[in-house]
């Protein structure tokens, strides 16, 4: 048997607005008079989600990141980690423990200028995590 390397999708630049609009424009609700969707009215949790961009490192490996470490998305300063046993929904509906937490932050783990070019280094490097709200 032969392994290979799966084929990779062609993806449009990170400034390619109009790419990004025709997909904005092609997202429907599956709302309608038959399935109607009933929105919360009263406001019972405050959340805020900050998405960043952070470095992980590579242990014993180089990776094509910065310092041979490797780009990670996050939000919260969290990156998620896929569990390894058992899916989250599966282990949801199988009561099992240990594949996840419920403690997800309702806020960054630090404050700071949300539009500022320069941003603490203390969250360059998000928390591997399989945690959920």
């Amino acid at each position: 048997s032969t392994t290979s390397s799966p084929t990779m999708p062609s993806l449009p630049f990170y400034n390619d607005t109009n790419t990004v609009t025709s997909f904005a424009d092609g997202l429907r609700s599956l709302a309608s008079h038959d399935h109607p969707v009933f929105v919360p009215r009263r406001v019972d949790e405050n959340l805020l989600y900050t998405i960043g961009l952070g470095l992980i490192s590579c242990p014993g490996q180089s990776c094509g990141g910065p310092s041979g470490s490797r780009f990670a998305a996050s939000m919260n300063n969290i990156s998620f980690v896929l569990p390894t046993s058992f899916s989250i929904l599966q282990a949801q509906q199988l009561g099992k423990k240990g594949v996840f937490t419920t403690d997800f932050p309702d806020n960054p783990p630090l404050q700071f200028d949300y539009t500022a070019q320069n941003i603490s280094t203390a969250l360059s490097s998000p928390v591997k995590d399989t945690r959920v709200k």
